[in-house]
């Protein structure tokens, strides 16, 4: 054999090296890729989860909601926990937007939880907070909110139906 044959033997042989590594760093990378993503998905599962939870709480479920609480006779206290925890309900809020953006949130899933932001939005604490808070966030989930309209539950439509239809009798 000589040194020609040699050499480009030795040639052959890294051509199917890089080829291989390429291939090898391939998987590497679409592995890396669906861990990532599963890690994301959970760790807004897990956020959803926390949120949830919060909710159950009277407190917070009245913060959030608005159901008791009236920004403007709180103590600076009692606005600081309430900011915490629509700060902390936001920042969940503002990941699974981007979730969805980046196509790991099903449309579903994410409406799902517009419609939760949207209840928060019809609190008179949310409508004093947001415009002071809101560039803390990225302008496209601040448009998002922005955008998003308050929708109401059933039982809020129930009861506006029976509001209405009492007034109509008194008539």
């Amino acid at each position: 054999m000589d040194w020609e044959a040699i050499g480009a033997a030795s040639g052959t042989v890294a051509a199917v090296a890089v080829c291989v590594t390429l291939i090898f760093l391939t998987v590497q990378l679409r592995q890396s890729n669906k861990s990532q993503k599963t890690a994301a998905y959970q760790t807004y599962i897990d956020a959803r989860t926390a949120l949830q939870v919060s909710l159950l709480q009277p407190e917070a479920n009245a913060a959030l909601l608005g159901t008791s609480f009236a920004p403007l006779s709180r103590t600076n206290e009692q606005l600081q926990d309430y900011h915490q925890v629509l700060h902390l309900s936001m920042t969940y809020f503002a990941m699974a937007f981007r979730l969805w953006k980046d196509g790991l949130l099903s449309d579903d899933e994410w409406n799902a939880d517009l419609s939760m932001l949207s209840e928060f939005k019809g609190s008179e604490g949310f409508r004093l907070w947001w415009p002071a808070v809101s560039n803390f966030y990225a302008p496209d989930f601040v448009e998002a909110v922005d955008r998003a309209e308050l929708l109401t539950t059933g039982l809020e439509r129930f009861i506006e139906a029976v509001e209405a239809a009492r007034s109509s009798d008194q008539k």
